[in-house]
Parts: structure tokens; C-alpha cells; sequence
């Protein structure tokens, strides 16, 4: 089939394929031409494309198409395009204010696309290629309340065994709607058979997903699988001004998924209650950030930048986090998990909100583990206690630095109740604490501090560099000098480190010089 300067226009079909369907072996190819106000009752509201080894969609535009339908036990999918098990490659194309409405389930939607392949045996199928268009202002309206429908421009699916792949180059999708997840895009494993190995994979390179929303989860980008696997990547381009009521501004990701982020991708200026740049779901499941940037994303709750359920989230290649706002975790909240800093930049970012929870001004750990290495940096951080990092779990710092943090209250780098390893070489410089610990707040069962630096650091009462409350403080072969506590009373002081309980082991040629307690009593320069 080919279709060349054309426009359809008007259309009904009771089932699939309001403007155009097709469902054979050949291939189809439409160019140049307009669908425009086409309506379908379950599936494709503009165009149905059936399993067809490879066609065409080239310089179209499908606008006001629509797939509606007021019966319940019905599917409702694709107002623009519906791709079942077929290869269709979309090029240069414009899809624009397409609906899908109706009584939705949790497995309808895609208002501008839906991409699907449902096999028994995992063959391949469901191959979706959109290259240099603009997908915007489609969107899901639901007759219903509960599972009201995913993905507002782009809804992907793999169901039973079978692999389902979307691929996105060079192409802007933005300000469609979804009242359940996924504004701009949802990559969903169905898993119907409940066989557990489908597969669905979305690629996105050098595009843009912005200004997209939903009610629930995912403003820009929803991701769940399990069981099977859900798999994103995400190549250069930006994530941005996405916004959902709960979980997940920019992204949401389930677990049983992977998310990968590279290239300089952009994740900027998303916002949510909980992860407004990034939210990791689940147990399982792994994101990595590479040489990308989480910036100027808002949480109202937790983690402006990220909120880590559990998993691994990795950091790392220079990646960056910055100026990102929530009231725990500014950057990043970890509920679980396992988090990992490499060659990574937190900076700038700032625990705010209305209560005194404004605690992680980087960093907000609740549990898990956490470890920073390859010339890590915390700097210029805030909140009210623990200014680069609020900790209750475990944590090791190994080549990282922390400096120009600030704390109203305790932890100007670092407050701790956990376990805490800085097994060096680490720097922690120039940071500020209101009352206690300049540099390191500790009530945590052990602190060490090994092969490391603790310069210029102040606090307002007591321990400039460390205020330990710890069982077991140890300092080996690390260097203390310069930093100030400003306390005015005589139990307050200890310009380098000051111990409130516990014991303190100095080991090695550990060097603790020219601190200083320059408060009206204040006492214990060292």
C-alpha cells in the first residue's frame, strides 16, 4: 500500500483503524499527506498497522484523531497509531492533539501512539521507530476513576512472552496527559501468561520530553515491569518540566527495570511530591546516570533530584546533581538500597519546606548503603542538619571531597548515626554548622577518619571539625587544622574535635594543629 499527498479526513470504523488499516504481509507507505478527525471504537483511532515486516509513516500529520468507546469490557488504544507486532517507522511527522477515551484500564491508552506485541513463544515484535517528530498535546480522558489509562503521547507494551521494542530519535514529545502514569511516555510489561519474560525496550536518543504530566506517577517518563523485564535508555537529549502529582516528575522506574542515562541527557526542572527528576521503585532493578546532569528538579517531600527506594543507583563519569530542592534530600533521597558515587558533583542543592525536617541538603539517607569514590564532590550545600549529608545507615567515603556545606543546626558536611568510613584520601573544608560539628556530626556506633583532611571547617558551638558522640571515634594518619568552634560557653569549644561520649583512638601520625575555640569560654583549641 502506498499513499502518497493525501488527506483522510472524517472517518469511522466500529473496531480498528479509524482513518486507515492495514493488517497483511506487505508494506505499507504514506507520505506527505494529513489524518485528520478519524475515530475508532478500540484501536487506532487514525491508523491500525498490523504485524507488516516494515513500513512507512514519512512528513505526516495526524491530528484530532480519536479512539473512544463508553463500553467497559473493550480496549482502547492508539488515538493517533496502533502497531500491532508490526515494524512501522514514523519520520518527520507531527502527531498532535489525539485522545483515547472511554472506561480505560490500566492497559489502555497511548493517545498519540501505542506500540504492543502479544506471542506466546518471546519472538521479536512490536518494533517502533519515531525519528525527527513532534508528538504533543495528546492525551488519555477517561470516563472512569482508578486505572484511568497510561501514557499520554507513547504507550508501549510487551505482553506474555514477547519482546517489544520503541525507539525515538531526534524528536521532541511534549505537553501530552495522562490521569494515570506516564504523561509522555509509558514502557509497560503486561505479562498476561504471567510466563515472566517479556521484554520491553525503550531507546531515546537526542530528543526532548517536556512539560508532559500526569495525576498519578511519571510526569515524562513511566516505567514498569516485573515480572519480565522493563528496559530504558536514555541518549543525550533532556528530560524537562515534567510534573505528576506523587512519585517520579521526570522518570519513574519500577523494579525489575533498568534505566540508563548517558551522553549528556539533561534531567532538569521536573516536579513532583516524592524524586522530582528521578524516582527508583522497588527492591530490585538498576539505574545508572553517566556524564548527565539532574538539575533544578523540586520534590515537595523527598529527594528534589532522586528518590531511591531500593536497588542500585549509580552516579558516576561525571555526572552531576545540582540545584535541585526538596524538604529531605535536596538531591537525593535513598530510602534502600545500594548508592554509588563516582566521579560525581553534588552541589548547590538544598533541603527546604515548611517543618524542621530540612535535613540532606545533598543527600538524605535513611537506609542502605552508600559509597563515594573517584573524586566525588559535595559542595555548597544546605539544609538545616547535615548540610551535604544526612545519614542513618552506612556509608564510606573514599577519594571524595565535601566542602562549602552548610548546616543551620548540626553536620555543615556530614551529620551521622550510622556507621561512618572515611577510608581516604577525603576532604572535608570550609564547611559551616549553626551549633555543632563544622564538618562531621556524629552519634553514630563508629566514626573513622583515616588518611584524611579536615581544613577551615566552623561551628557555632562545638567541634569545628567533628562533634562525636560516637562509641568508637578513630583518626589514622589524618590531618585537623584550622578549623574554629565559636561557643561561649565553658563546656562548649573543641575547635578541631570535640568528644560528648565514647572513647577516641588517635593513631599514626595524625597532625592536629592550629584549631581554635574563640568563643567568650569556649574551651579545647584541638
Amino acid at each position: 500500500l502506498e499513499v502518497k499527498d493525501f488527506l483522510i479526513q472524517g472517518n469511522v470504523a466500529g473496531v480498528k483503524g479509524g482513518g486507515v488499516y492495514f493488517s497483511t504481509d506487505d508494506i505499507m507507505d504514506l507520505e506527505n499527506g494529513v489524518l485528520r478527525l478519524n475515530q475508532a471504537g478500540e484501536q487506532g483511532g487514525g491508523i491500525y498497522h498490523g504485524p507488516a515486516p516494515f513500513s512507512f509513516i514519512v512528513d505526516v500529520t495526524l491530528t484530532e484523531n480519536i479512539v473512544s468507546n463508553s463500553k467497559v469490557s473493550v480496549s482502547k488504544r492508539g488515538g493517533g497509531v496502533y502497531n500491532e507486532g508490526g515494524t512501522l517507522s514514523i519520520q518527520d511527522s507531527i502527531l498532535t492533539a489525539n485522545n483515547v477515551t472511554g472506561f480505560l484500564d490500566s492497559s489502555d491508552g497511548g493517545g498519540a501512539i501505542f506500540n504492543r506485541y502479544h506471542a506466546p513463544d518471546g519472538e521479536l515484535g512490536g518494533d517502533l521507530y519515531v525519528q525527527r517528530c513532534v508528538i504533543s498535546n495528546n492525551g488519555i480522558i477517561p470516563f472512569n476513576v482508578g486505572l484511568p489509562g497510561r501514557g499520554g503521547g507513547i504507550l508501549n507494551v510487551a505482553d506474555n512472552s514477547a519482546r517489544a521494542g520503541c525507539r525515538i530519535y531526534d524528536s521532541t514529545i511534549e505537553a501530552n496527559a495522562s490521569l494515570q502514569t506516564g504523561g509522555g511516555i509509558q514502557n509497560l510489561v503486561l505479562n498476561s501468561n504471567g510466563m515472566g519474560n517479556a521484554e520491553a525496550t525503550l531507546l531515546i536518543q537526542n530528543s526532548v520530553i517536556r512539560d508532559n504530566t500526569s495525576d498519578e506517577n511519571g510526569g515524562g517518563i513511566h516505567q514498569l515491569g516485573g515480572p519480565g523485564q522493563a528496559n530504558c535508555s536514555i541518549v543525550g537529549g533532556a528530560i524537562q518540566r515534567n510534573s505528576c502529582t506523587f512519585r517520579g516528575g521526570g522518570i519513574w522506574t519500577s523494579e525489575e527495570s533498568t534505566l540508563d542515562i548517558e551522553s549528556g541527557c539533561l534531567i532538569e526542572g521536573n516536579h513532583c511530591q516524592d524524586g522530582g527528576g528521578i524516582y527508583k521503585d522497588g527492591a530490585t532493578g538498576a539505574v545508572t546516570i553517566s556524564n548527565s546532569t539532574i538539575a533544578d528538579n523540586t520534590g515537595t517531600l523527598t529527594g528534589g533530584g532522586v528518590v531511591l527506594e531500593g536497588g542500585n543507583f549509580n552516579l558516576r563519569e561525571g555526572a552531576v546533581v545540582s540545584g535541585n530542592v526538596a524538604e529531605r534530600g535536596g538531591g537525593i533521597y535513598m530510602f534502600d538500597g545500594y548508592l554509588t558515587f563516582n566521579d560525581t558533583l553534588v552541589r548547590n542543592n538544598r533541603a527546604e519546606g515548611p517543618t524542621s525536617a530540612r535535613r540532606g541538603g545533598g543527600l538524605f539517607i535513611a537506609d542502605g548503603y552508600a559509597t563515594f569514590f573517584n573524586n566525588t564532590v559535595f559542595q555548597a550545600n544546605e539544609a538545616i542538619d547535615g548540610g551535604g549529608i544526612f545519614s542513618y545507615a552506612t556509608t564510606t567515603v573514599s577519594d571524595a571531597t565535601f566542602e562549602g556545606n552548610r548546616a543551620l543546626g548540626e553536620g555543615g558536611a556530614i551529620w551521622s548515626s550510622g556507621d561512618f568510613d572515611f577510608e581516604g584520601p577525603a576532604v572535608v573544608s570550609n564547611n559551616t554548622a549553626g551549633s555543632d560539628g563544622g564538618g562531621i556530626y556524629s552519634i553514630g556506633l563508629n566514626l573513622a577518619f583515616w588518611e584524611s583532611t579536615l581544613s577551615g571547617n566552623r561551628a557555632g558551638r562545638s567541634g569545628g571539625g567533628i562533634w562525636s558522640g560516637s562509641q568508637n571515634l578513630s583518626i589514622n594518619q589524618a590531618t585537623i587544622t584550622g578549623n574554629t568552634a565559636s561557643g561561649d560557653e565553658a563546656d562548649e569549644g573543641g575547635g578541631g574535635v570535640f568528644i560528648e561520649i565514647g572513647s577516641a583512638n588517635l593513631m599514626g601520625e595524625s597532625e592536629i594543629a592550629n584549631n581554635s575555640a574563640d568563643g567568650i569560654l569556649g574551651s579545647g583549641g584541638g
